[in-house]
């Protein structure tokens, strides 16, 4: 552990414990008003980070630690978190890098999916 910088287990497991204990009890203006948005967007943030430092090694510690929650909704999916209904989701019910065919061929929805940037 070094002082200051936490490990990708910890910073997971504060978002867990973030989106299940703390963001069910709150929506709205009054989690806007006390930083629980701005927590949220550092830790995705974060972890979006360490993933791509990751993303050519062969150890990768973001997605081991998260590998233990992908049915736990842990992330926020809303365009608006202060007037829209907020909606989670787990890591099984996010669509990565979707590819959507229609009358124009084909459309790519990402290049890469990022953590929710809410």
């Amino acid at each position: 552990m070094n002082l200051g910088k936490p490990s990708v287990e910890e910073v997971v497991e504060h978002l867990v414990r973030l989106t299940t204990e703390i963001g069910r009890d709150l929506e709205g203006v009054y989690a806007w008003n006390n930083g629980f948005i701005g927590d949220l967007r550092q830790t995705y943030q974060h972890l979006q980070f360490k993933l791509l430092q990751q993303r050519d090694q062969e150890v990768q510690p973001v997605s081991d630690a998260l590998s233990g929650y992908s049915e736990v909704p842990i992330f926020l999916n809303v365009e608006n978190p202060q007037s829209c209904p907020w909606v989670w989701a787990s890591a099984e019910e996010l669509v990565l890098d979707i590819e959507v065919h229609c009358l124009f061929g084909i459309l790519h929805a990402s290049e890469a999916m990022t953590f929710l940037s809410v």
